[in-house]
């Protein structure tokens, strides 16, 4: 689980994809939107479309979140992000979802 200061509260996931900017991956879009917070904040969303079953579900959020994990320190505060599960992510591997993270985020790692 991530820390609570990097949890992006359900109650923002609104703002975040009204004021957004998206960037499509093949494994998963990604909104960044600017916020006012001394530290970045990440929601993930995996729809009941990619998989009817919770615990399928869950673990794609727990891959993802690992991946983010270790870029944790090194991203620019003041920005939010939400991360949307595609299907392609069903047979990825870590390796490949933190490498994707590295090159999307590279404009915001300091």
């Amino acid at each position: 689980m991530l820390p609570k200061a990097y949890r992006l509260p359900a109650s923002q996931f609104a703002l975040v994809k009204s004021k957004g900017k998206l960037i499509q991956t093949p494994l998963f879009g990604l909104l960044i939107s600017v916020s006012g917070q001394s530290k970045p904040r990440f929601g993930f969303i995996v729809s009941t479309k990619i998989s009817s079953q919770a615990v399928v579900r869950n673990r794609l959020r727990r891959l993802l979140r690992e991946a983010i994990r270790p870029l944790l320190p090194s991203i620019s505060p003041g920005r939010d992000f939400i991360i949307l599960a595609k299907h392609s992510l069903l047979t990825a591997h870590l390796n490949q979802i933190s490498h994707t993270f590295h090159e999307i985020l590279a404009p915001y790692l300091n």
